[in-house]
């Protein structure tokens, strides 16, 4: 496959203890995801997820099977510090691949992120 062919996903999971009510339905959402992700034809995509509570913890971009849809929550919020380190990572690797197509989601409590998007539209 061609550059153009790629696509690169940043997910941010809020994991704090607000979102513990959800964990459920976080769950399910990462799920659908994962499957209408591997759904698509022609592309490759490349899936990194970073849970933020307490702290950041810092994922790498992997093939999709690999991405882990478990989900557990408590803490506190460090929601800009996702965003930050997230970026970097991402600007970093938009640098070495100018040609693909890059999505930076971020699941939150009380927003729509909660529904499924439909990811035709996105890409």
């Amino acid at each position: 496959m061609d550059s153009s062919e790629k696509i690169y996903i940043m997910l941010g999971m809020d994991c704090s203890g607000s979102m513990f009510q959800y964990r459920q339905v976080v769950s399910q959402c990462l799920e659908k995801l994962k499957q209408s992700l591997c759904e698509l034809n022609g592309y490759e995509i490349l899936i990194a997820r970073s849970d933020f509570s307490d702290d950041v913890k810092l994922g790498e971009y992997d093939e999709l099977e690999m991405f882990d849809t478990s989900y557990e929550s408590g803490g506190f919020t460090t929601l800009y510090d996702c965003i930050v380190s997230n970026g970097k990572l991402m600007i970093n690797q938009m640098n070495d691949n100018q040609d693909a197509k890059y999505l930076f989601i971020i699941f939150l409590k009380k927003t729509k992120t909660l529904e499924f998007l439909s990811l035709r539209r996105l890409i």
